[in-house]
């Protein structure tokens, strides 16, 4: 029975996705339970299902930081009632969301307040990342942990913290002069402008670019580069 109702409510959402087409598709419910620091179960009229916050990721459960994420959402939204603004329905069959109470972003109240990163292998929020990094520089919540691990590395089964845990680079969008090498300090200010690992260099150890080195401390800048 249970099974017939999920497969039931998959089929509505499909049709409700595409009635609205281009636009936002919003469902109101109460949270049941608070599952982790991105994901929470949240009762519709319609009934019961798992929402997956959309465009972050916390840590999880039994990794650093995961409880007081968990625990952190769980004082903002347990037993209250939420807006989801769909973005898609997952492989396990929870709604990717972002997750409205009393018209404040608690996705983005998460990130801000660094209880997760932004999700950048699944990002349909860009303002995540510049979110992201604000709580990184005011070490705020994780970002205070001496070398934090991305949960996609923990997931992963790299369960100690790695050189190059910082995925930012990946995901720089390079710079319009990016294939033109210079020397002049201020021209270029982060790894996506870079064009080799000289350049990074010279900009990190003489331009006072300290951004180039990520999180880590390592020393060495833009890792996409300087392997």
């Amino acid at each position: 029975m249970a099974t017939r109702l999920l497969t039931l409510f998959s089929v509505l959402l499909l049709v409700a996705f595409s009635a609205v087409s281009q636009e936002e598709l919003v469902l109101v419910g109460r949270v049941t339970k608070v599952l982790d620091g991105d994901t929470i179960r949240v009762q519709l009229d319609s009934g019961p299902v798992a929402v997956r916050f959309d465009s972050i990721d916390a840590p999880e459960r039994k990794q650093p930081w995961g409880p007081e994420a968990t625990a952190a959402l769980s004082q903002r939204v347990a037993d209250r009632e939420v807006e989801l603004s769909v973005t898609e329905q997952d492989r396990y069959e929870r709604l990717v969301a972002t997750v409205y109470v009393g018209g404040e972003n608690i996705n983005a109240w998460l990130v801000t307040q660094g209880h997760a990163w932004s999700y950048r292998a699944y990002l349909n929020d860009k303002d995540m990342v510049a979110l992201e990094d604000r709580a990184r520089s005011a070490r705020r919540g994780l970002w205070d942990l001496e070398r934090p691990i991305a949960p996609w590395d923990w997931r992963g089964g790299h369960r100690a913290a790695s050189e190059d845990f910082d995925d930012r680079d990946d995901f720089e969008p390079r710079g319009t002069d990016a294939d033109r090498p210079t020397f002049e300090c201020g021209t270029k200010r982060v790894c996506g402008d870079m064009s080799t690992c000289e350049e990074a260099q010279f900009f990190f150890k003489h331009c006072g670019l300290s951004n180039l080195d990520g999180n880590d401390n390592d020393g060495k800048p833009c890792e996409s580069l300087c392997r």
